[in-house]
């Protein structure tokens, strides 16, 4: 025999090691109990007979090791003894997981209930807890108490009973343990962009684990329960420092801290230092931010941020830049891009603006702007170019497709350029691909430009185009020719009145001079 058990050693040492596993499985769960107890119904209970049986379903609290705490529903029934025959069964069912479990409950001699239970060692014999003294004319009842069901905080569960009626019933559990955070003091320096979290320590101070070590961590707030990670997770190691400084790269009031306890599902404290500050931050809003072209011919902008988008309220317009590659970009009036808040990105449908290189976006963000041209050579169909003609400004248009084309003269101004007089049409269809239009002068002025659109299939923003004359000295000698131009008109007509008037029309001259030399 004995060497037998020696020749069996391995597999005694695996059931025992089985049984122990077991055994450790059985602790980590909260010892199932079924008791039954006789109550006695009376005229001034709260509940009435017609209401039997009845399932009730609370949240209980069990710590299956020290320091811990879990949740566990708790199953009580009341039924009168007369019902209960064979077997009763109570079905519990975790929504979320199909998680299934079901306690079988018989009837058996010298009132006593025998049950079983879906975990390993549960199940057994429950002695009926009976009533000493009762009234004479009251009814007795049973109350069946089943502690309990394991479960999570938030969890939809359904448990119903096999009696008749059946009764079922559907129950959240509650959040009953306490989860605490950690304490700490925090110190902002905007210069260096850091955030230092100092822990704090002491007896007063409850650690629901036994490892002395927080986490903490950086990320932008999304939403009241989402930070998206900024930094990667940094561990204070409370017996060895007590403080962490953490470096961000940008100055934005969507940065926040997060410092929490290390145990799994642990509750964490978030703290945004710079939501409520008044920080001028639309330089740094603009580094952080990138602008993406994308969809069938370009025709959608998206506009993202590691913040949200909703809270920073930007504005969206059109403007022309008169040389590539420089800063200034000349405002279009009324050329607002109406946005789209789509998850974390601004979008807007750009497929009708005209997709010129030259043609960019201006996103403004309190007093700040920033310009992105995301049009690629060869995106726009047509061409423009703006040239002096005789007591006119000439536009000479290219089309790859029929379309139809207006110009106007417009006053170049800091603000954009502002429209004066008449708007000109020109139709270039059929098989027609260069052409001109001639913009009368009216008035002469600085800044003298033409606007210049694509009316059918009609674009959105105008082009802005000024002749030379408008920055370089070919502007003197427009300027002098039109003034020559109205001197000798008004020559032409002085002559013509004296030829018309004679002696009268001389001395007429003779008075004109003289006002002219005495001035």
């Amino acid at each position: 025999m004995f060497m037998m058990s020696c020749g069996n050693g391995p597999a005694r040492a695996v059931l025992l090691l089985s049984l122990l596993l077991l055994l450790h499985a059985a602790e980590e769960k909260p010892r199932a109990k079924l008791t039954v107890t006789e109550i006695q119904h009376h005229n001034g209970s709260t509940w009435n007979l017609e209401s039997l049986p009845q399932l009730s379903l609370s949240t209980f609290r069990f710590s299956p090791s020290q320091g811990s705490c879990s949740a566990c529903v708790h199953v009580r029934v009341r039924m009168k003894a007369a019902d209960f025959t064979g077997t009763l069964t109570i079905t519990y069912l975790e929504l979320s997981t199909s998680t299934h479990r079901i306690i079988s409950i018989e009837n058996v001699k010298n009132r006593t209930l025998q049950w079983r239970g879906p975990l390993p060692f549960n199940g057994g014999k429950t002695k009926i807890k009976r009533l000493r003294l009762h009234n004479i004319g009251h009814q007795i009842l049973w109350e069946l108490v089943y502690d309990c069901f394991p479960a999570d905080a938030g969890r939809q569960v359904y448990v119903s009973l096999s009696s008749k009626p059946k009764r079922e019933d559907r129950y959240i559990v509650q959040d009953i343990c306490p989860d605490p955070v950690p304490e700490f003091d925090l110190f902002v320096d905007e210069l260096a962009r850091s955030l230092t979290v100092t822990v704090a320590t002491g007896d007063h101070i409850y650690q629901p684990a036994l490892s002395p070590e927080v986490y903490t961590r950086l990320c932008y707030r999304q939403t009241d329960s989402e930070c998206s990670n900024l930094s990667n997770l940094t561990t204070i190691d409370t017996n060895q420092a007590l403080s962490v400084t953490l470096r961000f790269p940008y100055l934005l009031r969507c940065v926040c801290v997060q410092v929490y306890y290390t145990h799994l599902d642990a509750r964490r404290t978030t703290v945004c230092p710079f939501v409520n500050s008044s920080l001028d931050e639309g330089r740094d809003v603009w580094r952080s931010s990138s602008v993406t072209l994308y969809g069938e011919l370009g025709s959608n902008l998206a506009w993202s941020s590691p913040c949200p988008t909703a809270y920073l309220k930007l504005s969206a317009s059109l403007c022309w830049q008169h040389q590539r590659n420089t800063s200034h970009c000349t405002p279009i009036l009324n050329s607002t891009l109406e946005d789209i808040v789509e998850k974390r990105d601004l979008k807007y449908n750009v497929s009708a603006v005209d997709k010129h290189p030259q043609m960019c976006v201006q996103l403004s963000f309190r007093s700040s702007f920033d310009v992105h041209c995301p049009f690629l050579p060869g995106m726009s169909k047509w061409e423009a170019y703006v040239g002096p003609g005789s007591q006119s400004l000439r536009v000479y248009l290219t089309s790859n497709i029929p379309a139809s084309f207006a110009a106007q003269l417009c006053v170049w101004q800091d603000k954009g350029c502002v429209s004066r007089g008449a708007i000109y049409l020109v139709n270039m269809g059929g098989g027609t691909r260069e052409t001109q239009l001639n913009l009368p002068l009216s008035f002469l002025t600085e800044g003298l430009c033409v606007q210049v659109w694509r009316s059918d299939p009609p674009q959105y923003g105008r082009r802005i185009l000024c002749p030379d004359y408008s920055h370089r000295r070919w502007g003197l000698y427009a300027v002098a020719a039109l003034t020559l131009l109205v001197i000798v008109t008004m020559l032409g007509r002085l002559i013509h009145y004296v030829t018309k008037n004679g002696v009268t029309g001389l001395m007429a001259i003779s008075e004109i001079i003289e006002k002219s030399s005495n001035n």
